[in-house]
């Protein structure tokens, strides 16, 4: 293969390698990557749509697994 290929996919083994690091911290720090499991709530229901604003989950309770995957991502971009 050439060299550029070879580049390439290695460039995207490691990013590959990144993107699954996170997913394994996050599930082990969360114990789940779905919402529905995070907040035990189902939001793909009215009802649930409305629950998740009634206990305003996006504004209270999930910013903190955007702010852990957003530090972890950036530390392994930077490595």
């Amino acid at each position: 293969m050439s060299k550029l290929i070879d580049c390439a996919m290695e460039r995207k083994a490691r990013t590959g390698a990144k993107v699954q690091a996170l997913i394994n911290a996050f599930r082990e720090e969360f114990g789940s990557l779905r919402c529905i499991e995070l907040t035990e709530v189902d939001m793909s229901t009215p009802e649930g749509a409305q629950r998740a604003l009634d206990l305003k989950l996006h504004d209270e309770f999930c910013p903190k697994f955007v702010v852990f995957a957003a530090a972890r991502a950036a530390e392994l971009i930077e490595k």
